[in-house]
């Protein structure tokens, strides 16, 4: 024991407490791999139709497990999507919704699909910018059935990428991208609601949406996002998915008031 009556601190008590302090900010905040982080409980409004209820066959305990195919289990997926997208974009400078569409309806071309989001992150490495985060999901068009996908794209700062030019009516047009070749692209920066005319909170409903759609057509893709690693606070590497800032700050902000966290996290514009 020191002088001014501490006992020193040992490895193995540094090591404790920053498994406490993990436990404090990522269990409810950063590892957001369960619904119930970014949404609604289960039981408020989101209970599974069609259950799987096995028995445990030695204490005769039964297990309830979700379907994940019935409509309120759709639907807490939705939201559960449209959450981390709203979360991560109340953490974003700026958000960009990028629609890639065929000029030749053949496929899917899955790896021009990566190519593109390839030559995304190259893009931000050459001009120093941090990469984004996205969420993206495959469409079949309303009016003809044309292929095309939708990338909702969260910017750290701002983005390399400038919006794309207005049509003769005011909307924002489509054009030709070296990191597309398929067909055309379109750029809409989902921030500047008075040019575009949609908030983020449509477009993380709109690409949420989708969640549905995949689960209805097998033929589509199914939705992809980005979780890139990264050093937390503690010097440890890990993955970091959509709302991870977000939950951070979220978890921060009860941490300093010396309050508990609550099981859930609530979102603006988030239904429950």
């Amino acid at each position: 024991m020191s002088d001014d009556g501490y006992k020193p601190l040992n490895h193995a008590t540094i090591e404790s407490a920053k498994a406490r302090a993990r436990d404090v900010s990522h269990k409810r905040g950063v590892k957001l791999g369960r619904s119930e982080q970014l949404t609604s409980p289960p039981g408020r409004g989101f209970a599974c139709a069609k259950p799987y209820q096995p028995e445990n066959p030695e204490t005769g305990e039964m297990f309830n497990f979700q379907c994940g195919q019935c409509g309120p289990c759709i639907n807490r997926r939705t939201n559960y999507v449209a959450g981390r997208c709203m979360a991560e974009s109340n953490a974003s400078e700026t958000v960009q919704m990028l629609t890639l569409t065929f000029a030749k309806d053949d496929g899917w071309h899955k790896k021009a699909l990566g190519r593109c989001k390839q030559f995304i992150r190259d893009e931000c490495k050459r001009r120093s910018l941090d990469r984004p985060k996205y969420y993206c999901v495959a469409e079949l068009g309303g009016k003809n059935g044309r292929r095309h996908y939708h990338l909702l794209l969260f910017f750290s700062g701002p983005s390399p990428f400038p919006q794309s030019p207005l049509d003769r009516d005011g909307q924002v047009g489509r054009e030709t991208w070296k990191g597309w070749p398929l067909g055309f692209v379109q750029f809409k920066d989902v921030k500047r609601d008075n040019i575009t005319g949609q908030s983020v909170i449509n477009r993380c409903r709109y690409v949420a949406s989708y969640v549905a759609e995949g689960k209805k057509n097998k033929d589509i893709p199914a939705p992809s996002q980005s979780v890139p690693r990264g050093i937390d606070e503690w010097g440890d590497k890990v993955g970091m998915p959509l709302g991870y800032r977000a939950a951070i700050e979220h978890g921060r902000a009860y941490a300093e008031k010396g309050l508990p966290l609550p099981k859930t996290m609530k979102i603006d514009g988030l239904r429950d």
